[in-house]
């Protein structure tokens, strides 16, 4: 029976960490292929995400490219970068936060641009997002953070249209040409949303344009600009096996040398912390000499009340488990008062705690003086404070 409870519990041991190496295991392969993250997000490396498009602008000769968490209102210190929201909703985009939109626009006139290229929008799924797009989606990715603001026509000059699906047909396609007087762009890109734009042509350029509006087009804003692609197909994975789209990638960049990838419009944002304040100015080593300071600290102040003597063994060292008051008080004379001075301390303290009148009666004071005296002068070895405060006794006994 014992041996059957012991092979029992071996497998159960293996069974468990087979199970944890494979959960580990999926888990591992979940994130390296980028699945746990929301579409278009650049860890993802499926067709869904852009990790390819991220990948390749790294490849460039003197391309910085780097990933943001934080919301638009804490990069206000960037200049001259690309800010890339890819996968953006024009649910979200309609009704966002006039904070979000300040913060964009303060963005864009310090010499930034800023990339929003949106996600399809498929016949019939369009004319919800306006509403429930907002309850979904912030800028941020956080819902809730005001009341919308409503505000792209009159403050952007723009307005996101929503094509309806023709009856009988299925999703929308078709294609965008490129506008007279564009260069080094592809005639024509295939289009597969029904999303489309229609511009303030004051400040707006069309580069490409649909049967129902504009597809791709730019405005300046102060020092930077602003770019809206209704089609996303052109930066996902897939597009870069299926067809290349390099020169209207870059010129989404529109010459930037520095590509900075939201990720923040698609949920996955940072708060940071005190660790993240003291890891972004390297006071983690700074962090650990506290550490081992205190730990020397409390080593140095763990010191059992029993201190070594004369004739103390190593065993003395050890704190006693039933020490009370007044053994901790013996201990700590013991450690704080030297053997060889014991006896002269005892007569310090009595000539402190007596009368003037009690001490110099009878020549007691001479008397126990002359003891002492007679103890110190021998040497340490030779000393017996117990024979000499025997005698102090006698001669103090006396007088009662």
């Amino acid at each position: 029976m014992n041996g059957n409870g012991k092979i029992f519990r071996i497998l159960l041991f293996l069974m468990v960490c087979a199970f944890g190496f494979g959960a580990y295991t999926i888990l591992r392969e979940q994130f390296e292929r980028g699945n746990a993250y929301p579409p278009y997000s650049s860890f993802r490396s499926d067709p869904r995400g852009t990790r390819e498009f991220y990948r390749a602008l790294e490849r460039l000769p003197g391309m910085q490219v780097r990933r943001t968490f934080l919301e638009p209102s804490r990069l206000l210190h960037e200049e001259g970068a690309a800010f890339l929201f890819l996968g953006m909703d024009a649910g979200a985009m309609r009704a966002i936060a006039k904070k979000d939109i300040e913060s964009l626009e303060l963005l864009a006139r310090k010499g930034n641009r800023l990339v929003f290229v949106f996600s399809p929008l498929s016949g019939g799924t369009g004319s919800t997002g306006e509403a429930d797009g907002w309850k979904k989606w912030t800028l941020s990715g956080v819902a809730g953070r005001g009341a919308p603001c409503w505000c792209l026509a009159w403050r952007w000059g723009v307005i996101l249209y929503d094509a309806p699906p023709e009856k009988g047909s299925g999703e929308k396609g078709g294609f965008a040409t490129l506008s007279p007087g564009e260069r080094g762009l592809p005639d024509t890109i295939p289009v597969r949303s029904s999303l489309s734009f229609r511009p303030d042509a004051a400040v707006w350029r069309t580069v490409y344009s649909g049967a129902d509006g504009a597809v791709l087009m730019e405005r300046g804003m102060g020092k930077g600009s602003i770019v809206f692609l209704s089609e996303s197909y052109p930066v996902l994975n897939g597009a870069m096996k299926d067809r290349s789209y390099s020169a209207l990638l870059l010129r989404l960049l529109g010459g930037s040398r520095i590509a900075v990838f939201d990720e923040t419009h698609l949920g996955i944002s940072e708060h940071p912390g005190i660790m993240s304040l003291m890891k972004k100015y390297r006071l983690t080593y700074f962090l650990a000499a506290l550490f081992l300071l205190a730990v020397l600290y409390l080593w140095k102040n763990r010191v059992p009340f029993a201190g070594s003597t004369g004739s103390a063994t190593a065993g003395d060292n050890a704190i006693p488990e039933d020490l009370d008051a007044a053994d901790g008080l013996i201990s700590l004379l013991r450690r704080n008062i030297p053997a060889a001075a014991l006896l002269e301390v005892c007569y310090r303290e009595w000539m402190k705690a007596g009368s003037r009148a009690y001490r110099n009666g009878g020549g007691t004071t001479e008397r126990l003086q002359a003891i002492v005296d007679e103890e110190t002068a021998q040497p340490p070895a030779s000393r017996d404070a117990a024979a000499g405060y025997r005698r102090m006794a006698r001669i103090l006994a006396e007088r009662k």
